[in-house]
């Protein structure tokens, strides 16, 4: 038969096995939800890093993107006044031999 004890201060009695299963039971509550407050703040802190990451990324493509738009347009720019030039000069030769 197992032994009881008797608390001092109220006289109920108990069985150590349930005081030990309860005090384990308390313990392992508590160091999970520690567990899951560092777990909670590791997936934050992991999160925010990931979301720089990926502003930085998307930063840099689009400066890429608009560098090379950029480029385009003063080529075209460029290859447009070019094309202006020479056609203006056709049209002063033909007018020169016109007259």
């Amino acid at each position: 038969m197992p032994a009881e004890i008797k608390c001092p201060n109220c006289g109920h009695e108990f069985e150590p096995n349930e005081m030990i299963r309860e005090e384990i039971k308390k313990e392992a509550n508590i160091k999970a939800e520690e567990w899951k407050k560092k777990k909670e703040k590791e997936f934050a802190e992991e999160k925010t890093k990931l979301q720089q990451q990926m502003e930085e990324t998307l930063r840099k493509s689009i400066g890429t993107d608009f560098e090379n738009q950029l480029r385009m347009l003063k080529q075209n720019n460029k290859d447009n006044e070019e094309k202006l030039k020479l056609a203006r000069q056709k049209e002063l030769e033909f007018l020169q031999k016109g007259y």
